[in-house]
């Protein structure tokens, strides 16, 4: 059984996180850096492996 996935439901839910409490665009791309980091080298966010 296949499951089709929707783009952009998708997207709003992994930017979620990144854009919520209205961030300046500094923080915006730390926030969207970081947690693309973390999880292409699966590396947990809540330890320090990351500064």
């Amino acid at each position: 059984m296949t499951q089709s996935v929707d783009f952009e439901a998708f997207r709003k839910e992994w930017l979620k996180e990144i854009t919520e409490g209205n961030p300046s665009t500094v923080e915006l791309g730390n926030r969207f850096s970081r947690k693309l980091i973390t999880q292409w080298l699966e590396v947990d966010e809540s330890t320090d492996d990351i500064v």
